[in-house]
């Protein structure tokens, strides 16, 4: 009788699981694993991946060779951590891999090293990392390389070694240019991307001269609307085809003919990324605040940023995203520069055109969805605008830099102003941050670098809200 009253309790508990959460959990749990490196061909770093990154951390200085294994370890993943903010959560470095190939243990990144992130503390797979800095990773790596390459000249290395070594390097070289990677932790460079086209269908590099074209690393849940009417924050991109998914591993050391193989691959991921669902907030809601902060939002934000509605279960419903004309948001405009006919003719030109197609869209920006805004500060397209509070001020008023080490932990999140804690102007913790920020400092957001600029998002009843009104409205989102 026991067994039998557990079988029918377990039918029970099967019939109530909702399949959206499921399938959350199935996309959360691929994308944590995921990467797209194919015949040693992807986001490759070195062939050598674990000989290679234990150099580094002597390299730069992070370890010696009499420090015991322990501490020489501690020193590797601090080079990970906080030198290039990749996330470490359960001592795995989250989306970076040793992939195996023809007796190779090949360093790659896969999708997590930036999809997925820590805010307030919360490790959220899905949500774009805060901290990853690219450029320094790409730009240490390609140093480090050409001392690892001289320091095993006398090592017999395969064809495929060489290639793979070759490649790396030169996709490390290109990625950490000075010229065009990203200035600050957070943020990734469309030139990145660009810099394919212009390889492969001239046989050129990157104009000099061209923008770095900036923009945070975006989350994951509602991609599976957004992606179709545009696959990226400017709107370029049409999402219709799986090409666009692998423009990264393309910019990387990946083949046009890998990806034509990939494409079932790529279909069943993007697919799969439609599955996540948004962070619940993890403090408590003031909902007769909300409520009131609920009308405001309906009377104004909502012309831009839509509505929001659940199903039966209490789970979003997605919908797509309205695309602004930058002559309306007028925030920064750096990322749209590299959009040029002569670029546009690059993309149409492709080799692989029936994947990858532009999307006929006028300048300007998504105006995001905003389930789980409260994760995905700092906010804006750039990451300019260090919490909600500051992004209802004036653009004249909001802050100018800030500190960004540490920005997914708990004592960062400010639940007042839905964003980043932040020192007190004036005071010795913020002329410290102002000096490191005009110095260039990669850790410190700075709205004077070209790109990150914070204007724009003021509109005609911005002027109307009363401080309550701000703080109703932050209440209200809180609940998106």
């Amino acid at each position: 009788m026991k067994y039998l009253i557990i079988f029918f309790l377990s039918l029970n508990l099967c019939a109530n699981e909702n399949p959206r959460i499921s399938a959350h959990e199935e996309a959360v749990s691929a994308l944590a694993s995921l990467h797209f490196v194919k015949d040693g061909r992807g986001m490759t770093l070195t062939p050598d991946a674990v000989n290679m990154f234990d150099f580094m951390a002597k390299f730069l200085g992070l370890s010696k060779p009499s420090d015991g294994k322990a501490l020489r370890e501690k020193a590797k993943v601090g080079m990970f951590t906080k030198r290039w903010g990749l996330i470490e959560q359960d001592k795995i470095i989250k989306g970076f891999f040793n992939v195996p190939y023809k007796k190779m243990n090949i360093g790659a990144m896969g999708c997590a090293v930036c999809h997925s992130g820590k805010a307030a503390g919360q490790y959220i797979i899905g949500l774009g990392n805060k901290n990853i800095d690219i450029g320094r990773l790409a730009s240490d790596t390609y140093q480090a390389s050409k001392l690892w390459k001289k320091l095993t000249v006398l090592k017999r290395k395969s064809k495929d070694y060489k290639r793979i070594e070759k490649d790396s390097m030169a996709f490390a070289k290109r990625l950490g240019d000075q010229e065009l990677n990203n200035l600050t932790q957070g943020l990734v460079p469309i030139s990145m991307i660009m810099s394919w086209f212009y390889r492969v269908v001239e046989g050129t590099e990157t104009p000099k001269g061209s923008p770095r074209g900036v923009v945070k690393v975006p989350h994951f849940w509602g991609y599976g609307k957004k992606r179709f009417v545009g696959q990226f924050a400017d709107g370029f991109g049409n999402g219709t085809h799986a090409g666009w998914g692998l423009a990264v591993e393309l910019a990387g050391t990946q083949t046009a003919e890998n990806v034509r193989q990939m494409i079932p691959k790529i279909e069943h991921a993007e697919n799969m990324l439609a599955d996540i669902l948004p962070p619940k907030y993890p403090f408590k809601v003031n909902q007769i605040i909300a409520a009131r902060g609920k009308k405001i939002f309906n009377n104004t934000c909502f012309k831009c940023h839509g509505t929001y509605e659940r199903d039966q279960n209490g789970l979003p419903l997605y919908k797509e995203p309205k695309h602004i004309k930058i002559q309306v948001v007028k925030t920064d405009e750096d990322r749209l520069k590299g959009l040029t006919p002569h670029f546009l003719s690059l993309v149409d030109r492709n080799p692989l055109p029936e994947f990858i197609q532009n999307n006929d869209v006028p300048p300007g920006y998504f105006a995001p969805r905003l389930e789980s805004t409260w994760a995905r500060f700092p906010y804006l397209h750039n990451g300019s605008v260090p919490s909600i509070m500051a992004l209802l001020t004036h653009p004249l008023e909001r802050p100018k830099f800030w500190d960004l080490q540490r920005v997914g932990e708990k004592e960062r999140f400010n639940e007042e102003t839905l964003g980043l804690t932040l020192p007190k102007e004036g005071s010795r913790e913020y002329k410290k941050l102002e000096r490191e920020a005009k110095s260039g400092a990669r850790d410190v957001y700075s709205t004077e670098r070209v790109g990150q600029s914070s204007k724009g998002h003021w509109f005609r009843f911005s002027d109307k809200l009363s401080i309550q009104d701000k703080k109703d409205l932050i209440e209200y989102l809180k609940t998106i």
